[in-house]
């Protein structure tokens, strides 16, 4: 969570193209929780090709670049570790890291955030609303939900550091831009006089939902007084 919110600092520092302050945040994060901040400099490596896309020299360094790691990639395919039986089972709870095995909703609900993103954005851009460096955060965005495409049939192929890279996590960075982008058009982007409907409708959306977990799923009350008696307490205590 903490990388996770330094990388957030990131990518505002981007909207504003503050380059320095991005990339630095986001090795903070890197070195906070590496598996969380790289994508953080994913996102940013994704913002800077956009940004300086009509640039030949720059384009060119990255077909240059796109060439040699291709060409590494097939020679290193047949050296990639594959997961065998006994490793799979180690991770049969963990079901998500292998997005081909995805339910039609997931797939669904995940591919709809760079389209929504897309939109919202373009709504910003015809009011004049947006910040300098917002587009190449957009394009990043987008970009990375193109890599985690790129990864399933690698994932789903069992390549071990694919699946350790866990390349679906792109979607939480998503999910909070998508997030901040809607907050944005619900309080700003409706018309004025509709913000109070809206804010009515969203927390009597958030107390139901609270109570649907509290009494259904979690089934505990909203308020305890002392910790529930059960093994871990028991050892806990014994301890």
């Amino acid at each position: 969570m903490l990388a996770f919110a330094i990388g957030l600092g990131a990518l505002a520092a981007l909207t504003r193209s503050r380059w320095g302050w991005a990339v630095g945040l986001a090795f903070v994060a890197i070195w906070v929780h590496p598996t969380t901040g790289a994508w953080f400099v994913a996102i940013l490596a994704l913002a800077a090709a956009w940004q300086h896309r009509r640039r030949r020299s720059f384009v060119f360094g990255i077909g240059i670049a796109a060439v040699v790691a291709a060409a590494a990639a097939l020679a290193a395919m047949g050296r990639l570790t594959r997961m065998d039986a006994t490793w799979l089972g180690v991770l049969a709870e963990k079901d998500y890291l292998f997005p081909a095995e995805w339910p039609l909703y997931a797939w669904v609900a995940n591919l709809a955030y760079p389209a929504v993103l897309f939109l919202l954005y373009r709504s910003r851009r015809r009011r004049g609303l947006t910040s300098p460096g917002e587009e190449a955060l957009v394009a990043g965005a987008i970009g990375l939900a193109l890599a985690f495409l790129v990864s399933v049939p690698l994932a789903q192929a069992r390549i071990a550091l694919v699946v350790q890279l866990q390349v679906n996590r792109v979607f939480w960075l998503l999910d909070a831009l998508v997030a901040l982008y809607v907050a944005w058009w619900l309080t700003e982007g409706l018309a004025k006089r509709r913000t109070g409907i809206v804010l009515a409708a969203l927390a009597a959306a958030a107390v139901a939902r609270g109570t649907y977990v509290l009494a259904f799923e979690a089934r505990r009350p909203l308020v305890q007084m002392r910790l529930p008696h059960d093994a871990w307490n028991d050892a806990m205590a014994w301890l």
